[in-house]
C-alpha cells in the first residue's frame, strides 16, 4: 500500500508537468486529423475530438497507473533499462516503415547491440573507455524486456476496453481495384508513467525530501536496481501509445477484441521469458529474439485472418446495407443501426443502391421500412425531414469547389456500403517512408 500511495502522489505531478500537456496536444491533434478525414469523406464530423480525447485520457491514466505499479514493484530503474537507446532506434525505424515505430522492434535491435558490445569489450578491453559501448553493454536486458512486455500488456488492455471506440466509417479501394466499406480504428492514449532512479549517498542528500525507502523484499528483479542505494526517486515520465487497425471483414468490436487477445498473449509470454531470464540466464537470448519476431507474428496473423474472411461491408444480394447511422439523424430516430439491410421501402423490394434512393425520394414524409437485422425482419417507420438526394449527388455537391454542404448530414443521416458508382474513397497502399521514397526516386 505504501508503494501504491507513493505512485499516486507522483501521479499528481503530471497535471502541472509541461510534457504531459504536450502529449495531450499531440493526442488531440490526432483526433482532429481523424475528424478532418471524416469530413472529407462524408461531409460531416462523426466523432467529437474532445469526447474522444477525454476518453483516451481517462483510459491512459488507468493504464499508466497499472504499468507504473508493476515497474515500481519489480524495481525497474530508468537509467539501467536502455530507454535512451530504444527511443532513437525507434525513430530511426520510422524512416523505413511507420508501423515499426514500436519498442518491440527497437528493443530487439538494442538487445543485439548489447550482445555485440559485450563481445567487443571482451575482445578489445581498450573500448572500456568509450562511453557509448560501455553504456550499451551495461543495459539490464531483463528489465528492458519487462518494460516492453508491460507496455504492450497495458496496450492490449486498453484495446480490449476501448479499441473500438470512435470507429470511423471508411471507403477503401483495395489493390485489386475493388471499393469496399469498413471502419478505421484509431486510438491514442497519453500514458503517465512513474519511473525509479537510484541515488548515491551524495545525490540523496541533495534531494532528501523526494527520496523514498523501499521494503525489505524489494526489488523482485534483483539485478534491476541496487537495493543498497542511499535513496530512490520516483520521477514522472510521459509516454504515448497508439492503436491503428482496419475492420473490413469483422465488426469494430470483433476486430479490437482479436487484436487485444493476440497482443496480450504476446505480452504475457514475453514477460514470463523476461522474468525467467533474471533467474535463468539461458532464457535471455530467446527472450530478446521473441520480442521483435513475436510482435511481427501478431501483426501478420491479425492481418491474414482479416484478409481470409473476405470483405464484410459490400452490397448484399438483396437490399442495401447501412455502414453508419449519424447521431440525431432521421435514420437514428427511426431505429436504424449499423449493418442493417433495408429490404423493402413502402412494400417495394429494393433492387440496388440507386433504386433505393429513387424510391426514398418518391416517398411521402413517412416511410415504412422492412429491415433485416440479425437474421430477423423488423418493421420501422422513418420520418423524412427534407427532400432526399442520392448519396452520390451529395458527394458531388460537397466537393472542394462547393463549400455550402460542409457539416451537413448525408441523406437521411445514413451511409451505405459502397457500390460501383462510389467516387469518394481512400486508396489502400503499403505504408512507406517519404524520406526513403525521396532517395529511391530515379535521378
Amino acid at each position: 500500500m505504501e508503494l501504491v500511495l507513493m505512485v499516486v502522489q507522483t501521479f499528481l505531478v503530471f497535471f502541472v508537468h509541461p510534457i504531459f500537456w504536450l502529449v495531450m496536444l499531440i493526442v488531440f491533434s490526432q483526433y482532429y486529423r481523424i475528424a478532418q478525414m471524416e469530413e472529407r469523406l462524408f461531409g460531416y464530423t462523426i466523432n467529437n475530438m474532445w469526447e474522444q480525447g477525454l476518453k483516451s485520457l481517462l483510459l491512459g491514466i488507468m493504464g499508466g497507473f497499472i504499468a507504473s505499479s508493476i515497474f515500481v514493484v519489480m524495481g525497474l530503474s530508468l537509467d539501467q533499462i536502455g530507454v535512451y537507446f530504444i527511443l532513437p532506434v525507434a525513430i530511426l525505424l520510422l524512416l523505413f516503415n511507420p508501423r515499426f515505430l514500436c519498442f518491440a522492434y527497437a528493443g530487439g535491435i538494442v538487445a543485439a547491440g548489447v550482445f555485440a558490445s559485450r563481445f567487443l569489450l571482451e575482445v578489445f578491453p581498450q573500448l572500456q573507455d568509450n562511453q557509448f559501448f560501455s553504456s550499451l553493454a551495461d543495459i539490464y536486458l531483463p528489465g528492458m524486456l519487462v518494460l516492453i512486455a508491460v507496455l504492450h500488456l497495458i496496450e492490449s488492455l486498453m484495446i480490449f476496453i476501448g479499441g473500438h471506440w470512435g470507429h470511423s466509417p471508411i471507403y477503401i479501394r483495395k489493390e485489386t481495384g475493388q471499393v469496399v466499406g469498413g471502419y478505421s480504428l484509431q486510438r491514442f492514449w497519453p500514458v503517465p508513467l512513474v519511473g525509479i532512479i537510484a541515488l548515491m549517498e551524495h545525490e540523496a542528500e541533495q534531494v532528501v525530501n523526494g527520496t523514498v525507502a523501499m521494503p525489505d523484499w524489494w526489488p523482485i528483479l534483483q539485478s534491476g536496481i541496487d537495493p543498497q542505494a542511499a535513496g530512490f526517486l520516483l520521477l514522472p515520465v510521459m509516454a504515448g501509445l497508439g492503436y491503428g487497425d482496419l475492420a473490413l471483414s469483422s465488426t469494430p468490436r470483433e476486430k479490437s477484441l482479436a487484436s487485444a487477445k493476440f497482443l496480450s498473449v504476446y505480452s504475457v509470454v514475453l514477460l514470463v521469458l523476461a522474468v525467467a531470464s533474471e533467474f535463468y540466464p539461458v532464457f535471455i537470448v530467446p527472450a530478446c529474439i521473441f520480442a521483435p519476431l513475436g510482435h511481427e507474428v501478431v501483426v501478420q496473423l491479425g492481418n491474414q485472418l482479416e484478409v481470409d474472411k473476405g470483405p464484410r461491408y459490400i452490397p448484399p444480394d438483396k437490399g442495401v446495407m447501412l455502414l453508419k447511422v449519424y447521431p440525431g439523424s432521421p435514420a437514428e430516430k427511426a431505429g436504424l443501426q449499423e449493418e442493417d439491410v433495408i429490404l423493402r421501402v413502402n412494400g417495394l423490394l429494393v433492387e440496388s443502391t440507386s433504386h433505393f434512393w429513387q424510391v426514398m425520394n418518391e416517398s411521402y414524409f413517412l416511410v415504412h421500412l422492412n429491415v433485416l437485422r440479425d437474421n430477423e425482419v423488423v418493421s420501422l417507420l422513418l420520418k423524412k425531414e427534407q427532400e432526399v438526394k442520392s448519396q452520390h449527388i451529395f458527394e458531388e455537391e460537397r466537393k472542394p469547389a462547393r463549400k455550402s454542404t460542409r457539416n451537413q448530414h448525408p441523406p437521411l443521416g445514413i451511409i451505405l456500403v459502397p457500390d460501383t458508382q462510389t467516387s469518394v474513397y481512400v486508396e489502400m497502399k503499403r505504408p512507406t517512408s517519404k524520406i526513403l521514397n525521396y532517395f529511391r526516386r530515379p535521378k
